[in-house]
């Protein structure tokens, strides 16, 4: 498809999305949705990649908020609006209904919005990020199970040492470094927040036993994937980052709060 035609698209996605998070008054999300899919049907010469546009979008406005503001709650059923508009288009059954490209697209985000850095801006983009695809894990929309392991992995099976500058050298003060925590704990907590009944369901399951890109952190090698004593392996983690007073307060809370939703889901 031409770059003009993609351009003027993209103008018309923006727009509708933007009158649907404006409305003050409820919405229903499959207006939208028929809106949304309509316009990139009738485009001329499209091809089955472009509604890219639409997730691109989304995924850039996710990234604009804090975790917990109601426009995540918003998208997400936005998007299980767009995929349910497969059952009203007969002539594209499936087109819709795997929200391709949208898992493409959050992969590659993965593989570059991760924060190498203390910047705050980018470790909220980060939790946001997380947080929206463990709501689309929770509520079905599609599953991202793998994801919620690879952010515990990151913030809780991590074997960094922070070290101390001594006459004789560097010396390992026993604790995991904290700015490695406060990038990745954040992300981590958001998935219990948002998706804690999944991953404890996936747990009991043992979810993802078979598979390599569910392997365990440095400090976790009791097994691949989902299970109930790796799931115990976090409770504790986040206990022990919760007490941690070289963390900022923020951090301390969220593995506080993860933990009491952990506690709460599998008495």
């Amino acid at each position: 498809m031409a770059s003009s035609q993609e351009e003027k698209l993209s103008v018309k996605v923006v727009e509708i999305i933007d009158n649907y998070l404006a409305s003050e008054s409820p919405v229903d999300p499959s207006t939208s949705a028929k809106e949304l899919t309509t316009v990139v049907e009738s485009t001329p010469d499209r091809d089955d990649w472009i509604p890219h546009i639409i997730y691109d979008d989304i995924l850039s406005r996710i990234r604009q908020f804090s975790h917990d503001n109601p426009i995540q709650h918003k998208l997400v059923s936005l998007l299980s609006a767009i995929k349910q508009m497969d059952s009203l288009e007969t002539a594209n059954d499936g087109y819709w209904g795997s929200l391709r490209p949208l898992g493409m697209t959050v992969r590659e985000l993965w593989n570059t919005a991760a924060p190498e850095s203390l910047d705050e801006n980018i470790i909220k983009e980060w939790t946001s990020l997380n947080a929206f695809v463990a709501r689309l894990t929770m509520e079905n929309v599609l599953s991202f199970d793998v994801y919620g392991i690879w952010a515990m992995r990151y913030a809780l099976e991590d074997d960094t040492f922070s070290d101390r500058e001594t006459a004789t050298g560097k010396v390992r003060e026993g604790e995991l470094n904290p700015e490695e925590v406060e990038k990745y704990l954040p992300a981590a907590a958001v998935w219990i927040i948002y998706a804690g009944g999944s991953i404890w369901e996936l747990s009991k399951d043992g979810a993802l036993g078979d598979s390599r890109a569910a392997r365990g952190g440095p400090s976790w090698d009791r097994g691949v994937g989902y299970s109930v004593s790796r799931w115990g392996f976090w409770k504790d983690r986040f206990g022990h980052f919760g007490e941690r007073e070289d963390l900022s307060r923020e951090t301390r809370g969220l593995a506080r709060r993860a933990l009491g939703i952990m506690n709460d889901i599998d008495i």
